[in-house]
């Protein structure tokens, strides 16, 4: 097999350590004749049912997102409480989250981010010379996020490569069977550096997760005393195979298709690629409509959705969207037409309030610049701390007539978009901001309120001392909010100010050794909380919604 990676590597795949080649998975077939979860939960609901209790407390469900996890836990309370059975759920996990079920852990592990510190310094302390192989052109020594940056590429190699049993010292023994291969001097260096990254690590009483498993592989560590069903799993990486072959006898792969197709799942019920490729899709003419474009699609969809309509309820219609960008044409459409539609993606935390008002906040806290500021006074939760008894004065151009005399003084924004037209200043300071003008009356008083908020940001610290900044940030905006969670808009920003506080409490961790440069508000914010960005909250369940 061949992989390539992003810098022109190439070579063999070569495992550390060889699989068993026996393996007594038993495989389950669920067919295609019911939808895969409610069969995957009858047919759990049958194997661990005792008289009058279903006691799955000694299960483990392994399944391929979360979603998923969800939905089955759904189904098999509803299948309890139906049959009036007392309910002990199973433990439902992704496949990321099982490997460390099945081994003790001797160390605490190693967090990404301090993961990435660390290479990052393992790279920086490297002799020149060998660094050169690595990254011929490095960044400069203050430039404390680009190093974090090659740091984050190398953990990203690390783990790819563990997961398929690798290290770069097998690399580096099997990449020269490769003709023409001219990359001995590079892996030599990453070995090296591999090498230092572990040691340091262990000089911090932390373990390597990816490393860990490899190991626990390797000493046949690998135990449960719990049954694990694999649901749907089609893809695992060749580390986890190697963790199940050694538990194998408590395994069982629920295959989501029909026993007529065995040959094309393996022992452990993933996809046998070859058989997949020759595989016909058995689609008729007048089940491919073209058109267009979006909005086309959105039509096509919809006309749809009507023939359908008289013999599938809503919550057994699934729209597949291959481009996110399509997806509010699609919602407008249907909302149109009285369809409810659940984007099932949800609300991305980078899209949320609280984070969009923090990622503004330390921007405008390090630089200063204009643009930065209309950013932020144009943020509503922040307009609202300025002034909340104001807040309907200052975006309403008569109510600011009525005060001042003035005519269109309006808006924070306005009267910012003013002076800056006016003045051009090249930083944004409330002291240069004259009090008395008439055309921004009141940008002196929130611009001096905005610099007192953010004077604790202007600053340089290690990053472990960023988390009681960003609190406090936040705690200034929202410490008197009252949120009302059944309410989904107070849902999100629960959960966003809970994810971004989470995220902040591992900074107060990092070891004092990983964490010696002194950073901005941008550079810290964007090494602790621009990489749970893309995390998402589901959206509230909804049964009459496609």
């Amino acid at each position: 097999e061949l992989l390539a990676f992003g810098g022109g590597f190439a070579f063999l795949m070569s495992p550390v350590l060889t699989p068993n080649s026996t393996s007594c998975i038993a495989r389950e077939f669920l067919g295609w004749v019911r939808p895969a979860l409610p069969e995957a939960a009858r047919r759990l609901a049958r194997r661990y049912r005792q008289r009058d209790t279903l006691d799955l407390g000694c299960v483990i469900v392994v399944v391929p997102g979360q979603r998923a996890g969800r939905r089955l836990l759904e189904l098999l309370a509803f299948l309890a409480e139906d049959e009036g059975l007392l309910f002990t759920p199973p433990q439902v996990v992704t496949e990321g989250l099982l490997p460390e079920l099945l081994y003790p852990p001797k160390k605490p592990f190693a967090s990404d981010l301090v993961q990435d510190l660390t290479w990052a310094q393992v790279l920086r302390d490297l002799p020149a010379q060998m660094r050169h192989n690595i990254v011929p052109q490095p960044p400069a020594d203050g430039d404390t996020r680009r190093w974090s940056e090659l740091g984050q590429v190398l953990r990203r190699l690390h783990r790819e490569l563990a997961a398929d049993g690798l290290d770069f010292a097998a690399v580096l023994k099997s990449a020269p069977k490769l003709a023409h291969f001219n990359e001995t001097q590079r892996w030599q260096a990453l070995t090296e550096l591999q090498r230092r990254y572990h040691v340091l690590l262990d000089a911090q009483e932390l373990w390597d997760k990816q490393t860990a498993r490899l190991k626990a592989i390797e000493f046949r560590e690998i135990e449960t005393d719990k049954d694990i069903v694999l649901l749907g799993t089609v893809d695992l990486n060749d580390s986890l195979r190697q963790m199940l072959d050694q538990v194998a006898d408590r395994v069982t792969a629920y295959v989501v298709a029909p026993e007529s197709l065995a040959d094309h799942f393996d022992a452990k019920g993933c996809l046998v690629s070859e058989c997949w490729r020759r595989a016909a899709m058995p689609f008729k003419d007048d089940q491919i409509v073209q058109v267009e474009g979006p909005a086309e699609q959105a039509d096509a969809v919809a006309f749809w959705l009507a023939g359908v309509a008289a013999r599938r309820r809503k919550d057994e219609v699934a729209i597949g969207v291959p481009d996110e960008a399509l997806v509010p044409q699609l919602q407008r459409q249907l909302k149109q037409l009285g369809v409810a539609a659940r984007w099932v993606e949800g609300v991305r935390l980078a899209d949320t309030a609280p984070y969009r008002l923090l990622a503004a906040a330390v921007e405008f806290a390090g630089s200063r610049r204009y643009d930065d500021l209309a950013a932020l006074v144009r943020h509503p939760d922040l307009e609202e701390w300025l002034n909340p008894r104001a807040a309907q004065r200052l975006f309403d151009p008569g109510a600011a007539k009525d005060r001042n005399n003035v005519p269109g003084a309006g808006s924070l924004p306005a009267q910012l978009d003013r002076f800056y037209s006016a003045r051009l200043p090249s930083r944004m300071a409330a002291r240069d901001v004259d009090k008395e003008a008439v055309a921004w009356p009141d940008l002196a008083a929130a611009l001096a309120r905005i610099e007192a908020w953010l004077a604790e940001a202007a600053a340089s610290r290690p990053l472990r001392d960023w988390g009681d900044c960003f609190r406090s940030l936040l705690g200034a905006i929202y410490d008197r909010r009252i949120l009302e969670l059944e309410n989904h808009g107070d849902e999100v920003i629960g959960w966003t100010i809970k994810t971004i506080l989470a995220a902040c409490a591992q900074l107060g961790s990092l070891p004092a050794a990983l964490d010696t440069a002194a950073l901005a508000a941008a550079d810290a914010f964007h090494l602790a909380l621009k990489p749970i960005a893309t995390e998402t909250l589901p959206p509230p369940a909804d049964p009459d919604a496609v």
